[in-house]
């Protein structure tokens, strides 16, 4: 199992989760109210995540999506990144309703 550490600006959890899992699924699974507005499928680029330890090249749909100095500074989309290693993360908008999908 991999160590996932997601910090919220009201909260932290550390979970424990199998490799390969996309942050988003874990993220659902923790029942972490965080926004994914077309429902995880990687069309709209606004589940942004950052992430500060455990960082893995931009996925395909992450280079489409976002931009240059987002990539640089370790954002990527919770939808389209999947958990490799130990891992950090930081949830940069809470939302206070439940997921969309």
């Amino acid at each position: 199992m991999i160590n996932l550490k997601i910090n919220t600006e009201e909260e932290i959890y550390n979970i424990k989760c199998k490799r390969g899992t996309s942050f988003k699924d874990a993220i659902k699974y923790e029942n972490i109210n965080f926004r994914f507005p077309c429902g995880g499928t990687g069309r709209c680029g606004n589940c942004k995540i950052k992430i500060l330890k455990g960082v893995e090249k931009p996925s395909r749909i992450d280079e489409i999506k976002l931009k240059k100095n987002e990539l640089d500074n370790n954002i990527r989309l919770a939808c389209c990144t999947f958990i490799k290693n130990d891992t950090e993360i930081f949830l940069n908008e809470i939302k206070m309703f439940n997921f969309l999908d």
